[in-house]
This record gives C-alpha cells, sequence and structure tokens, in this order.
C-alpha cells in the first residue's frame, strides 16, 4: 500500500528513475476523472513543445486486471502524445488500489494545476473524501477522518464540506458556479433541491440572466416541498430585499435627522408629527432619491 504521506509528497520528477515503456494502446485514462483536459489547441501546444524538448516526466499509471494500464497523473500529456503518434510512453507504474488511486489523482493535480475550476474542485474534493471514506481502517486513525484534506489543502474544514455537498448539484449548476454565476454558499443551498428542481433553477438563471442571491436560493429551498413558482418567489424576495434596503435608509437618515438641533427647533415651531417625516422619508427612498 502507498503511505498516504508519500501521497502528499508527490513529485513525477523523481519518477524518472522508475521509468519503463508501454505500448500506448495499453494505456487508457482514467474513467470519469474530476478534471477538464485541455482544449485541442492547448493539446497541440503541449504536443509541439513534447516533440521539440521531449517528455520532461513519465506519465504515472497503474496495472488493471485486464493486463492493461490505467493513467493516475498525465492525461493531458497522452493526448499530446497521441496526436504525435508515438506508438510507445515512458510510464512509471505504481502498484494502487481503487482508493489509493483516486487519492494519488486528486492530490497530483491539485499540486500541480494552477487554475482549478470550481466544478473541478467539487468533484475532486468529492473523489477523495469517497476514497478516504473506503480506505477506512486500513489507514492509522489520524487519517482516518476527512480533517486530512483540509489539512493538506489549507482548506477550512467548512469550506470543504460545501464543496463536497455540491457534488449534488447538476452540471449546468456546477457550469455556473465556474462562471461566478453563483458561489459555493448557494450551490450548498440548491445541492438540496432534486433534479428536476435543479433544472428549473438552472434555466432561470440562464434564461433570466439573474444573478441569484443567498436570501434567494434559501427561499426557494424552504418552498421545495410545494409546486414553486421561480419568477414569483424571486420577484418577491428582492420585493423584500428593496423593503429591508429602504427601512434601513429611512431609520439612518431619522437618527441623522434626530440628532440635528435645527431639526428639532424646526419641528417644534412648525408643529411637524415625527410620523409625517417618516412618510417623507419613505416615499423618498421609495423614489430613490434618498
Amino acid at each position: 500500500m502507498v503511505s498516504i504521506e508519500s501521497m502528499f509528497a508527490l513529485n513525477e520528477e523523481h519518477e524518472e528513475k522508475n521509468t519503463t515503456e508501454l505500448p500506448i494502446n495499453r494505456i487508457f485514462p482514467y474513467p470519469n476523472q474530476p478534471f477538464e483536459t485541455y482544449d485541442s489547441q492547448r493539446i497541440s501546444e503541449l504536443a509541439d513543445d513534447i516533440r521539440i524538448r521531449g517528455l520532461d516526466n513519465p506519465l504515472i499509471v497503474r496495472k488493471m486486471p485486464d493486463g492493461n494500464y490505467q493513467i493516475i497523473a498525465g492525461h493531458n500529456r497522452f493526448l499530446a502524445i497521441k496526436q504525435l503518434g508515438w506508438t510507445r510512453v515512458p510510464v512509471s507504474i505504481k502498484e494502487l488500489s481503487d482508493s489509493e488511486a483516486a487519492i494519488y489523482l486528486v492530490q497530483s493535480n491539485l499540486l500541480q494545476r494552477t487554475n482549478i475550476k470550481e466544478s473541478e474542485k467539487v468533484k475532486a474534493y468529492s473523489l477523495r473524501a469517497k476514497a478516504l471514506k473506503k480506505q477506512g481502517q486500513k489507514l492509522d486513525s489520524k487519517y482516518s477522518s476527512i480533517d486530512i484534506i483540509s489539512q493538506s489543502e489549507s482548506i477550512k474544514p467548512r469550506t470543504l464540506s460545501r464543496y463536497i455537498t455540491c457534488a449534488a448539484l447538476n452540471q449546468d449548476l456546477l457550469d455556473l458556479m465556474d462562471q461566478k454565476k453563483i458561489s459555493l454558499n448557494i450551490g450548498e443551498q440548491l445541492s438540496k433541491l432534486n433534479n428536476e428542481q435543479q433544472l428549473q433553477v438552472a434555466n432561470f438563471i440562464i434564461n433570466n440572466e439573474h444573478k441569484l442571491s443567498l436570501s434567494e436560493a434559501k427561499k426557494i429551498v424552504d418552498s421545495s416541498s410545494n409546486d414553486f413558482d421561480l419568477e414569483s418567489l424571486i420577484l418577491s424576495t428582492e420585493k423584500e430585499q428593496k423593503e429591508n434596503k429602504n427601512a434601513d435608509k429611512i431609520e439612518r437618515a431619522f437618527k441623522t435627522l434626530s440628532k440635528s438641533e435645527k431639526y428639532q427647533r424646526f419641528i417644534k415651531k412648525e408643529g411637524i408629527k415625527e410620523d409625517d417625516i417618516l412618510s417623507v422619508l419613505t416615499i423618498l427612498a421609495e423614489e430613490n432619491i434618498l
């Protein structure tokens, strides 16, 4: 078994000592791996770089029961090598269980990549948490908690929990997270909805170019047991938010006026009631004058 410590100190440069070559037709990608591969242009650029300078680091693979090999690290390099027409590939073979392979794959990508999408973090943290859970008693007690992920990635446990919870989101909502249309906190709320409801919310956001607020998301979730009308829910929430905002403006303005001696002398002299002042302030707030 590969130790957790060694997984958390990954450095592919050290793999060169244990490099061998395998036929490319015996190597296959890790199924449903959480990280997106490069687009065709970047793969072509990588292929050109490999053609000119050679392959800096071998692929990391593990042997499967059928005798073929599964990629654990190096999916983009593999695509570039295929484009170059190589028939054999330098690899470093690791003996890894399913759980160890998942942990290794996630950790190696998190260490090497600089721009990781929110959806990739969701899938990666979820995959790694499941792998750790499956390992269970195989690990020492100090590694038996999911806290190891937050420690190794320097991420707060609550934030990590939100990412893992968002694994229940459909791809449309994950895409909206990548586009900064919904936040991680909002994604956590929407993950409580069923698939059909998530699709409705995603379509509404996309079709109306609406930036969902946390309060709107909570209201949608609270109404999810009924057949909710998204437009009505969001409009009513926006109205409440505007009323609350106006109330804050009115309160601040009234407190400021109350501290003014000139204002106090004026209302006494003119015999004006404070209720009348509040009514005027309300009109000013509703008309966006205040």
